[in-house]
């Protein structure tokens, strides 16, 4: 017994160790530039994940002074969305499946260049240089320089405050509400096994998003309104979650306001969301991680119990 029990004590200790499920680290970053639209308006930024961990990302506008009068039926907005990174390249669809193109980091708008040049200055708040300690900016912008950036515009109409959307809407050629489709490699990272019987962990980073005027100056600008839902899936559990998600009862969420790195209508100011990480576990080896500890327990009990025994044998002997 003592022989099986150290025997299967390396297979044990590999068996539970916990994979290094991937924290902080670069992440897809979306900056919108717009022009045009109504005072006081907010960003409304989408984020659906489906059990594959494919992305719909649905944004649209809204505005406490939009009144759908005939007088005034719709207020425009132009705006172009940037995706920066190498890892969307051929990942991302928008509207009716068109592919945003490949552009030049010289051909952005100004205040996409800014948004950009900020976020690659590097640390917790940076999804394109996580690590970075505010040094190395100059390098990963030059690297950037050198990659495509995938840009589309278009024209929106500005909603009306209390307006939602999950989906793309269009009224004719009115577009309420636009939906670009994202491929799940662009957000989720497989994690290393801590050994070859385990791989049960993935972290889910979702997408930075920047709201910056084109012009490089915020004028309608009011908020961002961030939410990301994860549909539930019976094969996967949440491990971990920073900031922590809210349950729903088929999906995860999380909902937050945009922070602002200057004022409105100062030279600069844009508007970013938060950087949350969600760590996931496959359910079926984390239970049979569970009924492991409880088998091994219980024959670590039985051991000890004739081991105790056997003890209690030798010392009536020696008596």
């Amino acid at each position: 017994m003592a022989t099986i029990a150290l025997a299967g004590y390396p297979v044990a200790t590999d068996f539970l160790k916990t994979d290094a499920a991937a924290g902080g680290a670069n992440r897809g970053l979306v900056v919108i530039a717009t022009s045009g639209g109504a005072p006081k308006t907010t960003l409304h930024a989408e984020q659906r994940y489906d059990e594959s961990g494919d992305l719909a990302f649905v944004f649209y506008f809204t505005s406490p002074n939009v009144q759908y009068t005939d007088e005034a039926p719709t207020v425009r907005l132009d705006y172009t969305i940037a995706f920066v990174g190498g890892e969307f390249d051929g990942r991302v669809t928008c509207a009716n499946g068109d592919i945003p193109a490949g552009t030049t980091f010289a051909n952005l708008s100004a205040g996409t260049k800014n948004a950009i040049s900020a976020d690659v200055r590097g640390g917790d708040s940076s999804a394109q240089n996580f690590e970075g300690d505010g040094t190395q900016g100059s390098e990963v912008l030059s690297s950037l320089q050198q990659e495509p950036i995938f840009e589309r515009s278009g024209v929106m109409r500005t909603l009306k405050d209390g307006s939602s959307y999950s989906d793309r809407s269009q009224d004719e050629d009115r577009i309420w509400a636009e939906e670009c489709l994202i491929q799940k490699q662009v957000t989720k990272r497989e994690v290393d096994a801590a050994s070859q019987l385990t791989s049960s962990r993935f972290t889910v980073l979702p997408l930075q998003v920047n709201w910056v005027s084109k012009n490089n100056v915020t004028d309608i600008h009011s908020d961002i309104a961030s939410r990301v839902t994860i549909d539930r899936s019976s094969e996967v559990q949440l491990r971990e979650s920073y900031p922590p998600l809210s349950s729903l009862d088929n999906s995860w969420m999380y909902k937050t306001s945009g922070n602002w790195v200057k004022s409105l209508g100062q030279e600069g100011n844009f508007g970013y969301t938060n950087q949350p990480v969600y760590i996931f576990g496959d359910r079926a080896l984390e239970d049979s991680k569970a009924l492991f500890l409880t088998v091994l327990g219980l024959a670590l009990g039985l051991f000890s119990a004739l081991l105790v025994g056997v003890v209690s044998k030798l010392l009536d002997l020696t008596d």
